[in-house]
């Protein structure tokens, strides 16, 4: 009897704690979903990204208080757990395809010449603005536009934002065998003129090739 009466205790104790805990936050949650137009239909789905909103409000809250180099901040993506964001949002990691790990490439580096042990790329016009591709899960292409956008400032002395909805669209099939949709698209220029981003706009989602 006694046991049962300590565990019911417990239970009671550990939910007090949880929704202490969860009200201490309401109006952060209740703020955050105002700023970032969030909204949920069932009152589970609200409750469950609300505990995953609080544990990364209270991780960023402590990794703050340490010594880093930069600070943290919530996003619209504060409702999400780490495995959530990386499955809806990132690209596999298809540079380990065994055909990709099988690409070589030549020494450019000449002996001769005194290299800086850094550069920023953001101080010489080489890094564009930091771009948005919602809920679509294309970074492939935001990280093939972004190195080429470089390559192109660096060799031209000047920046070009270029489409990532051209290669969404277009360069399916160009991966030549080697198992990446980022190889598509350098294997689809090679072929096709890029197009910038204003003259090809980003939609997210993949349609027709628009481009001649």
């Amino acid at each position: 009897m006694n046991a049962l009466f300590v565990f019911i205790l417990c239970v009671i104790t550990t939910l007090t704690t949880q929704k202490t805990i969860s009200d201490e936050f309401e109006s952060e949650w209740n703020t955050w979903k105002y700023e970032h137009n969030k909204y949920y239909e069932l009152q589970e789905e609200d409750i469950t990204r609300k505990n995953v909103f609080i544990k990364n409000m209270l991780y960023i809250e402590s990794f703050n208080k340490e010594d880093h180099s930069y600070k943290l901040g919530l996003n619209k993506f504060a409702d999400l757990t780490n495995s959530e964001y990386h499955q809806m949002y990132l690209s596999k990691d298809e540079l380990d395809s065994p055909e990709m790990m099988n690409v070589t490439t030549p020494n450019i580096i000449d002996n001769q010449v005194q290299y800086d042990y850094s550069i920023d790329w953001r101080s010489k016009g080489a890094v564009g603005a930091i771009k948005d591709q919602e809920h679509y899960n294309n970074g492939w292409a935001f990280s093939a536009t972004g190195c080429l956008e470089g390559q192109y400032a660096i060799k031209n002395n000047g920046f070009e934002v270029l489409s990532e909805q051209q290669l969404i669209d277009c360069s399916s099939g160009y991966d030549k065998g080697c198992g990446s949709k980022i190889c598509s698209a350098y294997n689809y220029w090679k072929y096709y003129k890029e197009e910038r981003e204003s003259a090809y706009p980003y939609t997210g989602y993949r349609g027709n090739c628009n481009t001649m």
